[in-house]
């Protein structure tokens, strides 16, 4: 089960029983060293929060452009971005 999950202090049973029912569902995909350790650099080096330090370290590992609409993104001048704006 995720961190996420886990770091909610008290949870009502019935909201385990429906994880437990769709996690055999869902695959989770394990990072491998070499998108850590660029997490990690992000992280060193740009005051972004760490979900996205994730994301765009994935992206840049990957080498495909990230899509999004979030401005915190535009300031990694590393990252391959296509900036939606309305």
């Amino acid at each position: 089960m995720g961190i996420g999950y886990l770091s909610i202090p008290i949870l009502p049973s019935i909201f385990w029983m429906v994880i437990a029912h769709w996690q055999k569902y869902c695959t989770i995909k394990q990072s491998n060293d070499a998108i850590k350790k660029e997490v990690i650099r992000l992280r060193r080096n740009n005051a972004i929060k760490l979900p996205d330090c994730i994301v765009a370290a994935s992206s840049i590992y990957l080498d495909i452009p990230l899509m999004t609409a979030d401005r915190g993104f535009l300031k990694l001048e590393e990252l391959s971005l296509m900036f939606y704006e309305k």
